[in-house]
């Protein structure tokens, strides 16, 4: 029954918040995110938080490269067991879009010029690119 009546209450008070303004300046959509939606507990995430996931991801991007290009691989074809790149390589991959995604996200909060978000994104093919992009751009 409480979880009910939770319910309605939230849909009570999405329906009495005024809606969104579409305009080109984004801060008037935000400030409505951030007084309208702390009542539902949904957190905006902060310039901080956002380059830690980023950091994050690069870690595990450059890791599953690395056990992609220098263990899974040979084990496909010196010892013919495909099995470790289809998985590492699926994952890399996964990790690769996100980190490909991650840096186009921040390319304006951080005050990225065009030639940084090139290099950051040319370091994803490397091996240890994420870690230089980690060390350097972060």
């Amino acid at each position: 029954m409480k979880n009910r009546r939770s319910f309605r209450v939230k849909i009570r008070l999405i329906a009495a918040a005024p809606a969104p303004v579409k305009s080109k300046d984004s801060s008037e959509f935000l400030t409505f995110y951030k007084v309208y939606l702390h009542r539902f507990k949904i957190n905006i995430m902060t310039l901080n938080q956002q380059v830690r996931i980023f950091k994050w991801v690069s870690i595990f991007e450059g890791i599953s490269f690395l056990l992609l290009l220098f263990i899974a691989m040979p084990l496909k074809y010196i010892w013919d067991l495909p099995q470790m790149v289809e998985v590492v390589g699926m994952f890399h991959g996964i990790l690769f879009v996100a980190y490909v995604l991650g840096a186009v996200y921040l390319f304006k909060p951080l005050n990225w010029n065009f030639k940084t978000l090139l290099i950051v994104c040319l370091s994803s093919v490397l091996p240890f690119g994420p870690f230089y992009v980690e060390k350097k751009y972060l």
